[in-house]
């Protein structure tokens, strides 16, 4: 004799397993210390930007230049120009593209944007000795 023993449960159906997703939810480490470095470096960089903007429209401004030299070669006015850098001046070439003498490159040692300080430096440069050539170059 075989006897059979089957279970059925009819009103109840299988459950299938449902994958549980699981969701990592990350918190960021706020590092005080690092965000106020942070802010520090921007606002540093900001400062740079400002002063050189400041500088290139202060040097945009200035229009009177004192002439050192003036040459008909431009290797010659460079050489001048690096001479008077190391002497500590802020020198710089000139080139006029309009104008009286455009064929001559100009050797500045300093410059102004306000008139009355250039011409009072024009005249306490000429005092100097072997700076009675000196004169002043007025950008228009």
């Amino acid at each position: 004799m075989l006897l059979s023993f089957n279970a059925c449960n009819k009103g109840e159906k299988k459950q299938e397993k449902k994958p549980v997703k699981k969701t990592v939810v990350h918190q960021p480490v706020v590092d005080s210390a690092r965000i106020a470095d942070s802010l520090a470096r921007i606002a540093e960089r900001q400062r740079a930007l400002e002063e050189a903007a400041a500088a290139e429209a202060a040097k945009a401004a200035q229009k009177y230049f004192l002439i050192g030299g003036s040459f008909q070669s431009m290797e010659n006015a460079e050489k001048f120009q690096k001479e008077l850098q190391q002497q500590g001046y802020e020198s710089e070439v000139i080139v006029r593209k309009t104008g009286p003498n455009t064929d001559f490159y100009k050797v500045s040692y300093k410059a102004f944007a306000d008139r009355d300080k250039a011409f009072k430096a024009l005249r306490d440069a000429k005092k100097q000795p072997n700076n009675e050539t000196v004169w002043l170059l007025v950008k228009r």
